[in-house]
């Protein structure tokens, strides 16, 4: 692999990284989880949506209301699609184009690797969001930056 698919493998494992670390604070923060659970929904949503599109399978609800089990299934489905989609990298041109139909139906192209920076921008607004909620209750805030998971991928915990 290029010195680039190496930074896109590990941006791509960043973000169920970070998933986990945010679902993992919410586990543990009862007090936040209730105003929290519609944004870690849609954010997974998102996510799910994104590499079904990529991998051009049906269309789903942006903003769906995911009870907190139906949450961590879907982390766990998440995760292992992006497993796949890592597994599956070295044959996928990340500047191949991608059709897909919007949340209204509409038809849309876009690169492959605008989809990966999307889902990663996209899950770190929200997750910044949930982390002002767990901290607003006196939760134990995580860090989900990326840097935080390149350092510790290279140096270890």
């Amino acid at each position: 692999m290029t010195a680039l698919n190496d930074h896109i493998v590990s941006f791509v494992q960043w973000i169920p990284w970070a998933d986990r670390r945010i679902c993992s604070s919410l586990g543990q923060c009862l007090d936040a989880r209730a105003s929290a659970l519609p944004i870690f929904s849609h954010l997974l949503a998102a996510e799910h949506i994104w590499l079904s599109r990529i991998n051009s399978l049906g269309q789903l609800v942006v903003w769906p209301s995911l009870t907190w089990d139906e949450c961590l299934s879907w982390l766990e489905e998440n995760e292992a699609s992006f497993g796949r989609l890592l597994d599956s990298l070295t044959s996928n041109k990340v500047d191949r184009v991608i059709d897909y139909c919007d949340s209204k139906g509409s038809a849309n192209s876009i690169a492959f690797i605008d989809i990966l920076f999307h889902v990663g921008s996209h899950g770190a607004y929200h997750r910044g969001q949930i982390a002002k909620l767990i901290g607003s209750v006196g939760g134990q805030v995580p860090n989900t930056d990326y840097f935080v998971f390149v350092r510790e991928i290279r140096l270890g915990p």
